[in-house]
């Protein structure tokens, strides 16, 4: 119970530190705005958060970590390659959002398999 308690609290101190630096550096009204880092900071973090630390709760060792990379590496590619119509007269459209999604979502496919992998390495 010990190790999972750990490992709820790195996770969680991870999507604490995301989630700081992105409101106080990439916030709306900073000198430094990007979209996506903001965006999901306001409106999926503590959905990824509980998606990420629930299953450590139940005993998963690297599905939290795995799903918290997932986060990370989806906003970095969202903000990347989320602007490619932002050029386009009148409107402005950012897609980082749903790069974000996908990056995230084939994290938690990854973190499954991670984990049952490794299941299955300590058991033999």
């Amino acid at each position: 119970m010990k190790r999972r308690l750990i490992t709820v609290g790195i996770v969680l101190a991870g999507y604490l530190a995301i989630y700081l630096i992105s409101r106080q550096v990439f916030a709306l009204h900073s000198p430094h705005y990007l979209y996506t880092p903001e965006w999901t900071a306001r409106n999926v973090l503590w959905i990824a958060a509980i998606v990420s630390t629930v299953p450590a709760l139940l005993g998963a060792r690297l599905f939290p970590f795995v799903t918290l990379g997932g986060y990370v590496l989806g906003v970095v590619a969202g903000e990347l390659f989320g602007g490619f119509e932002a050029d386009v007269p009148p409107q402005y459209l950012h897609w980082g959002w749903l790069i974000w999604l996908g990056v995230f979502l084939a994290s938690v496919g990854a973190g499954v398999v991670v984990e049952k992998v490794h299941k299955r390495r300590r058991l033999s």
